[in-house]
């Protein structure tokens, strides 16, 4: 870890904890001492990797923080989110629905891909190769 991320990390200390994310940092490496349950699986390397490249260079990062706050929430967000091939039993795919459904903005994902589509009979039909 450069030197410049462990100061950034350090002058955001308070957002990440307000999330959370409570952390010590020794001998270049981030140590984790508390996250929210819903990231407890999560690759926090990835996710910090992922919001160092926000921007060009760190200066930018650091610059446009506020302005990026959104997108580094939404970064994490992403990462406990329920991913391709992963086996849900019906009971989570219900919540997962349920919990959608009362959402703000259900139809798109943080980082603004669609979540919901409304679809025609007729485009289901094609798509299924189906003639009546």
């Amino acid at each position: 870890m450069k030197k410049e991320e462990i100061l950034f990390l350090e002058e955001n200390k308070k957002f990440f904890s307000d999330l959370g994310i409570q952390f010590d940092i020794k001998k270049e490496k981030i140590l984790l001492k508390t996250v929210p349950v819903e990231f407890a699986n999560s690759d926090f390397q990835k996710i910090f990797y992922e919001i160092f490249e926000l921007e060009e260079n760190l200066s930018l990062l650091k610059k446009n923080f506020k302005k990026l706050r959104d997108d580094v929430l939404a970064t994490i967000s992403c990462h406990t989110s329920v991913r391709s091939g992963q086996k849900l039993t019906r009971e989570s795919m219900l919540d997962l629905y349920e919990r959608l459904s009362k959402c703000e903005n259900p139809y798109s994902c943080p980082h603004g891909r669609p979540a919901i589509w409304r679809l025609t009979l007729d485009e289901i039909d094609h798509n299924f190769e189906r003639t009546y």
